[in-house]
């Protein structure tokens, strides 16, 4: 009887291994979309940039956006979690790197079979900057160019209006 408690113990231990692999590797938010589909309701621990913007997805939670790569992940977490990120990513500025532990969703019940991750814990793990963009020198060149011809245009057309025909 004790060797197959034993057996047991250990079937279920190595049933439960690569699950629990997941919440302490941290992945990508295209790894998290590639995820075995079999692994829905596993916990996972990902990292990304928060960008746009915090929406509200009712009166005690938020919607946030974590890009890294190419791939964006919605993450449903609590107000008080999403007022710690402090920045988000937009064209002038770089948004707060995060690491969110939670649960991964396939076709979260929830939320109309979204494919989404519910935060657990959420970690900021470096607080977003400023982007100094600064516009290129042909840019200006080229305006003040095409400005001078749209001049000379509007110039030789309306000369052209003011002779009588011939």
């Amino acid at each position: 009887m004790r060797r197959l408690i034993v057996l047991f113990v250990l079937i279920a231990a190595l049933g439960l291994a690569p699950a629990a692999a997941y919440a302490e590797t941290v992945m990508t938010a295209a790894e998290v979309v590639a995820i075995d589909r079999a692994l829905d309701g596993t916990r996972i621990t990902f990292e990304g940039e928060a960008v746009g913007e915090d929406l509200r997805a009712d009166a005690d939670h938020r919607w946030v956006n974590l890009l890294s790569g190419d791939v964006g992940l919605g993450v449903y977490l609590t107000n008080l979690d999403a007022s710690t990120i402090g920045a988000y990513g937009s064209y002038m500025q770089r948004g707060d790197a995060v690491r969110v532990t939670g649960i991964v969703n396939i076709a979260c019940d929830q939320h109309a079979g979204e494919f989404d991750v519910h935060a657990e814990r959420v970690q900021i793990i470096e607080r977003g900057t400023g982007i100094e963009r600064r516009p290129a020198a042909w840019k200006g060149i080229a305006g003040v160019l095409l400005a001078l011809v749209g001049l000379y245009l509007w110039w030789y057309f309306g000369k052209m209006l003011e002779r009588e025909p011939a």
